[in-house]
Formats: structure tokens, sequence, C-alpha cells
């Protein structure tokens, strides 16, 4: 078995490594939170294909457990048993099953994990969060070329109810045009032709399509678990792209950007508006079927769904309640220069 401490909150055992996770890779832990197996042939006929109220609940597809299948048993500590072929696609097991429920689980501890990159810039902790596929990885690797920079997170951040951030370093996906806006020195990665097609088999376009299909009664999470098996998605581990030395633990957040590209606008967001914003990009991050199946009957720590999203918007509001939010869209992508020059100016912003 593989253990991984989140910071002393959760903790995970795992069959499977989780590449995700890695940073947090431990030799043990007190007790795990979320236990992790690769199921054997009758264990998943054992959960039936219907849920099991306040106990269990079974995700299958046309195949059987020959495709992508999962049952969860929420009775007591989460335990997810998982099909071989999920086993053999870490990238869609961690982001379609794994990541939906440590959203939760960080909740019953008093936590958000929230879908934002976390960057401390000369002191000042900034959160940026976007829409899926806007620009945000290539705009915090932008930014931490400057000095003074520290690296807590890309993709999604953990935040306790004072606004304390803690690092979640995931591995960015970079695609093709990530490597192209930073220079040909992160082309070193990888083989430029598969990451050409790693780039085109992961774009919008394609998560888009997977989107639609997820509304349809297609196989979806074996389609995308079979497509991510044959050409993986562009994940280099973190510390490739930043020194070690330059990921910091944890910081106090002071501002809250929200990026967005198109005809330029800036403006100061009220705390409201900017919760309701941020639940909304938070929601969309994780909306990728099986998600929105499964959700409503997921019972985590006693909780309902409806409960667990209560808790997490008071933490949040609780969390981002003496912090500055701004909405900024641009049509040049060129969010690290404003940033980094409202910054150096005393955060301010010119309201529309």
């Amino acid at each position: 078995m593989i253990f991984y401490d989140v910071h002393g909150i959760v903790g995970v055992e795992s069959q499977i490594p989780l590449h995700e996770l890695e940073f947090f890779r431990s030799d043990k832990i007190r007790k795990p939170d979320i236990i992790i197996k690769v199921a054997k042939k009758d264990t998943l006929e054992f959960f039936p294909s219907r849920i099991v109220k306040d106990r269990a609940l079974t995700y299958r597809e046309h195949f059987g457990s020959l495709g992508a299948e999962f049952s969860i048993d929420f009775s007591n500590e989460l335990k997810v048993f998982v099909s071989r072929l999920l086993a053999n696609s870490r990238n869609v097991l961690y982001v379609n099953v794994v990541e939906p429920l440590l959203r939760f689980l960080f909740v019953t501890k008093g936590y958000i994990l929230l879908h934002s990159a976390c960057l401390s810039i000369n002191g000042h902790g900034i959160l940026l969060s976007a829409q899926p596929d806007t620009g945000k990885t290539t705009t915090v690797l932008k930014i931490l070329q400057s000095p003074g920079c520290f690296f807590l997170s890309d993709d999604m951040t953990i935040l306790n109810p004072s606004g304390k951030a803690l690092c979640f370093p995931k591995p960015p996906t970079i695609s093709h045009h990530t490597l192209e806006a930073l220079g040909w020195d992160y082309g070193k990665l990888y083989e430029l032709p598969f990451h050409v097609l790693q780039s085109r088999i992961h774009s919008r376009e394609v998560r888009r399509l997977m989107r639609a299909l997820g509304k349809t009664p297609a196989p979806i999470l074996t389609i995308n678990a079979l497509g991510q098996i044959l050409v993986p998605p562009p994940k280099p581990p973190i510390l490739l792209l930043v020194d070690s030395q330059r990921v910091a633990q944890n910081c106090q957040v002071s501002t809250l950007y929200f990026i967005d590209r198109g005809k330029a606008l800036f403006k100061e967001l009220a705390l409201e508006r900017a919760l309701d914003r941020m639940e909304a990009n938070n929601d969309e991050a994780f909306d990728f079927p099986p998600y929105s199946r499964l959700v409503r009957n997921l019972k985590i720590g006693g909780l309902s769904h409806q409960e667990l999203k209560s808790r997490e918007r008071n933490l949040l509001t609780r969390a981002l309640e003496d912090v500055r939010f701004y909405y900024v869209r641009l049509e040049d992508y060129s969010w690290d220069k404003y940033i980094a020059s409202t910054l150096e100016i005393g955060g301010s912003l010119p309201l529309i």
C-alpha cells in the first residue's frame, strides 16, 4: 500500500500510485480517511448497481468489470474499489473519482479544496481563479519567472477558515500552447511530435466533446480511461517545473483574481458576488461525468451533498471575508503582467 499524508488533514491509503498526490507521499499515516483498492473479481459484485442508502453506491457502464467501474463504501471510512481498467488509467481515477471525494473530505475536516492557483509574491498571498482552459497554468508559470515569487498550487488550493492557503502542488497540464508561451526550454520535457498529439487529444475542444458525451448513455468513463491509457495527458512532475526551494508550504491570502478572456475589463467585486463566482468555478472543475450522477447520493461523514455544499460555502465565506477580489478580462492573455503591476502599486485596480 502507498500512503499520502496531506498536511496532516487527510490521509489516503492506496494500492494504486496517485501521481497528483506524490508531493504528499509518506511512509505511514495515522489513520486513512480514504482507502483505494483494485477490486477482486467478486468485490464489485458485492455492491449492487443501485444506491444502498447511507452505506454504498456503485458506478457501472456497459462493459461491467471489463470497463471503468467502481464502488464506494461510505459506511465508515471511505473505501473505493475500482476495476482494473480504471486502476491502469491513474489520471482518470484521480480526477474523476478520488479528487471529488477529497473535496468533500476536506469540508468535513473544516477546510476547502478550492479550484484555484496560489502564489506568494513579495509577501502577497494571491489566488487565481478561472474557468477550465482559460490560461491559468501559463499565467502561473510566467509569474514564477519573477524573483520573490513562491509556488503553492496550480489547480487546487487548500484553504482554512482564517484565510491561510496550504500548498497542493499537483502536476500541471502543460499544453503545446504553454510551451510556446514560455519558450522552448520547457520543450526538453517532451518529444515534440508526441507532445503536439497529447495537446490535441487533451485540448479544450475534446474535453467539451467528452462533457457532451457524458450527458448521453455512452460509456464515458470507459472511453476516457482507454483514451488516457493510449495517450496520457502531458503532466510532468511539478518539481521538474518549479524548484523545490520555490515551493511555499503556506501563505495568508490577501487578493483573489478572477481571470477571463475577452475585451478588456477590470473591476473589483464585492464578497457575495465573488463567492458566487468562486463557487461556480469550483463546481465546473469537478462537474465531469460520473460526478454529477453520483454526488447527490453520496454521504461523507454522515453529511449529504447539500449539507456538504452548505458547509463548504460557510467555510469559504469565513476564509475570504478579508480578501480583495478583482475581475481581470484581457484579450492578449497578459494577466501575469497586469497582476505584477497592480501588486507593485499596492493592489489597486481601475474600476469600470
